[in-house]
C-alpha cells in the first residue's frame, strides 16, 4: 500500500465521518442477516453477550486493544487520533442496532442485508483510508502487518479477519453460546473484504474525488 497523503479538507473531513457511519451500518447488517456477523464483528458481539454491555461499548474495548498494540510498533502517538474513528463506529453500530434495526426478518430480508452489508462495510472503510487520515485501527493494523511481513493487502486482511473468526467463536464458547454470532457468512466476509476494499480504494482513485 502506498504511502498516504493526508490532505486536510472539508470533504475529507465529511468523507472520514460518512465511512465510520457506513462501516456501523454494514456491521450491523451482516448481524442483522443472521448468516454469519463479520469476522471482527463476531468478537464485538459474542464478547457483548459475555460481558453483558452494548455491541457498541465491546467494539470500543477491542479496538482501544488493538490502538496500543499499533501505537507500541509504530512508537507514535499520532494514533492515538485513532480513538476518533474508535468511538465514532462504537457509537454508530449502537445506533444502527438499538435504534433503527428490528429482529425477525424473512430469508429474503437477510439476505439482502447480507449483500447490503458485504457492499457497504469494505466502503466505509474504503472511504476512510482513502482520505489518509488514521484510519479504523483494522486497516492500520493491516499497514502495519504489510509493513513487517512485506505482503500484499489482500493476504494480510485474510490473515486478520480469519483470526478475528477464530477469536470470535472462543469467546462465543466461553460466553455459553457457542458459535454466536460466527457462522458461514463470516467465513465469506473473511474472503472477499480484502478484495472489496481494493476495489473500491482503486474506484475512489480512479473517480479523484
Amino acid at each position: 500500500m502506498e504511502d498516504r497523503v493526508v490532505k486536510l479538507n472539508v470533504k475529507n473531513i465529511i468523507f472520514y465521518f460518512l465511512g465510520f457511519f457506513i462501516v456501523g451500518l454494514g456491521a450491523v447488517m451482516f448481524y442483522r442477516a443472521n448468516f454469519g456477523a463479520g469476522p471482527w464483528d463476531t468478537v464485538t458481539y459474542n464478547l457483548s453477550a459475555l460481558l453483558k454491555a452494548t455491541r457498541g461499548q465491546t467494539s470500543m474495548i477491542i479496538s482501544s486493544t488493538l490502538m496500543l498494540i499499533v501505537i507500541i510498533y509504530n512508537k507514535n502517538l499520532r494514533f492515538l487520533f485513532m480513538l476518533v474513528p474508535i468511538l465514532s463506529v462504537g457509537f454508530a453500530i449502537d445506533f444502527w442496532d438499538i435504534l433503527v434495526f428490528g429482529d425477525n426478518f424473512n430469508l429474503l430480508a437477510r439476505v439482502l442485508l447480507f449483500i447490503g452489508g458485504m457492499l457497504s462495510l469494505p466502503f466505509g472503510l474504503a472511504l476512510v483510508i482513502h482520505t489518509g487520515f488514521p484510519a479504523f485501527v483494522f486497516d492500520e493494523l493491516t499497514i502495519m502487518i504489510m509493513k513487517i511481513t512485506k505482503k500484499g493487502l489482500k493476504p494480510v486482511r485474510l490473515s486478520i479477519e480469519l483470526t478475528g473468526v477464530l477469536l470470535g467463536t472462543i469467546i462465543g464458547f466461553i460466553a455459553g453460546i457457542k458459535f454466536g454470532a460466527v457462522g458461514i457468512g463470516s467465513f465469506v466476509v473473511a474472503a472477499f473484504i480484502g478484495s472489496f476494499i481494493h476495489y473500491y480504494l482503486n474506484l475512489l482513485k480512479r473517480l479523484k474525488v
